[in-house]
């Protein structure tokens, strides 16, 4: 039996993204990335994890992780360091900004 888990239960979808944030991902600018999402309303840590995660494994397309393949444990704490280390902060400084700020969405 095989167990999916929460970092890309469908699997990558690329069309999530805004372009913008996809040529940011492109290029690698995943913290650049993060912060356009967030501007266009998109506040979903796991949404935002997804985007990163997908941008580098591509191969991944439609795809779920399931807990049986070999790379999993490597995948999740992965998925787990863009999380905490990328878009946890990222929020957090967009609640700041936006408390001082109420023109941001």
């Amino acid at each position: 039996m095989q167990h999916h888990i929460d970092l890309n239960p469908k699997g990558c979808d690329s069309s999530i993204a805004p372009p913008s944030v996809k040529r940011a991902l492109n290029y690698g600018f995943e913290k650049a990335a993060i912060h356009l999402a967030i501007s266009f309303g998109q506040h979903d840590v796991n949404r935002l994890t997804e985007l990163v995660f997908c941008a580098r494994h591509p191969e991944l397309e439609r795809q779920p992780v399931v807990k049986t393949e070999m790379q999993f444990n490597d995948l999740l704490r992965e998925w787990q360091d863009i999380r905490e280390k990328l878009v946890q902060p990222a929020l957090s400084n967009h609640l700041i900004e936006s408390e001082h700020n109420p023109d941001i969405p």
